[in-house]
């Protein structure tokens, strides 16, 4: 494919910092901008201590020179004074770290270690090929395997592609002590425990008749309700899979998991914002306690991944959800094609992934970071 060269005045434009937060008693400002490092910023988590640490899908060894099928990314580390490290150089593994998570103690042996899903080989192809878990000691130069995802089912001929992470089960929990993940091309959700076993632990086709294509498997915060909330939901896509492109993919319908069952019926539908809430400290201004969603806008790449030339439009929103369940804007004018929170005390970071890296079709750092604090 032919690599996509946008000169730095371009991209700097068409990413410029438009961000506008709708309340006085908030600051905002520019963490890390457009067009330095970043490519897919996917934040992880926030250490007690204050240090970010996110994944990235970008760039490859050598950002200047595009191959094709050859590994990308990196993992970061920010602390809280601005202080910024990877854990490894770009291309450690065949794909990409994604959705990073760190090991409870409950995960035996190895908890304080860091996993991720990711392509058993690199380029497009292993994104719709086997995948695997990774486990990083941090420290260590690169990630190793702990597990190959089994093929499983029917749909898209059983092949573990795309693989996306629930995390590790909460403790107290029928997942205590594992991983729970699931991969969108064959349409599974797979368990995996410490002694680097992995088994099905849901086969949606066999479970509701037809393909339900997951896209995210997650706790329930306070604002699904208190008959939802803390229940492990799964959120997904009826009748979607890679076979059958759904244009209605900003919706998902959402099913309660007990164990190793799974209710049929959906208990929601809503817009995949939601499964992204991020409850605010207590540090942060007069808003601890309430709920913060993305509306990602007009784009969205979470299946369609390419865009038309130009400028993203600037028309994601973080919404606040406060206690009585009422919505408002809290701040716009962000571009969308996927965006995420995170908070640390009393700061939200955000983060702008803009057009898709993995894609093999665009690779200018076009990824962002952003901070919105309140005031003292």
């Amino acid at each position: 494919m032919t690599m996509v060269t946008v000169p730095n005045e371009q991209l700097m434009t068409e990413c410029a910092y438009k961000m506008r937060v709708l309340d006085d008693g908030f600051e905002d400002r520019i963490v890390i901008d457009a067009g330095k490092f970043l490519y897919d910023p996917i934040l992880g988590w926030v250490e007690d201590d204050g240090t970010l640490y996110f994944s990235d899908h970008g760039p490859q060894k050598d950002p200047a020179v595009w191959v094709p099928y050859a590994g990308h990314g990196t993992i970061h580390r920010l602390t809280r004074d601005g202080e910024h490290s990877r854990l490894f150089e770009p291309g450690a593994v065949p794909g990409m770290p994604y959705l990073i998570r760190r090991a409870p103690a409950e995960f035996g042996e190895f908890g304080g270690d860091i996993f991720f899903p990711g392509q058993a080989k690199g380029g497009r192809e292993g994104a719709l090929s086997g995948h695997r878990l990774y486990r990083l000691i941090e420290g260590e130069s690169a990630p190793e395997t702990f597990v190959e995802i089994p093929h499983a089912g029917t749909t898209g001929g059983g092949t573990p592609g795309a693989m996306m992470v629930g995390g590790f089960g909460r403790k107290g929990t029928p997942h205590e002590g594992s991983y729970l993940c699931q991969t969108m091309m064959n349409c599974v959700v797979y368990q995996i425990t410490p002694d680097r076993e992995c088994r099905p632990l849901f086969i949606l086709e066999d479970i509701f008749g037809k393909p339900v294509m997951p896209y995210f498997l997650f706790y329930a915060s306070p604002v699904w309700g208190p008959e939802l909330d803390g229940k492990l939901l799964l959120g997904g896509m009826p009748d979607s899979s890679f076979e059958v492109d759904d244009p209605g993919h900003n919706v998902l319908e959402y099913y309660v998991i007990d164990g190793d069952h799974i209710n049929t019926e959906p208990v929601a539908k809503r817009d995949i914002g939601w499964a992204m809430a991020e409850v605010a400290p207590p540090e942060f201004g007069p808003y601890g306690g309430h709920t913060f969603v993305f509306d990602f806008g007009a784009t969205n790449f979470m299946h369609v991944s390419k865009a038309e030339p130009g400028p993203l439009p600037y028309d994601s929103k973080i919404l606040r959800i406060d206690p009585d369940g009422e919505t408002h804007v809290f701040a716009d004018g962000l571009q969308g094609g996927w965006n995420e929170l995170r908070f640390d005390r009393d700061r939200m970071y955000i983060s702008c992934l803009r057009r898709s890296f993995s894609t093999g079709e665009y690779h200018e750092p076009d990824g962002s970071l952003y901070e919105i604090r309140a005031r003292s």
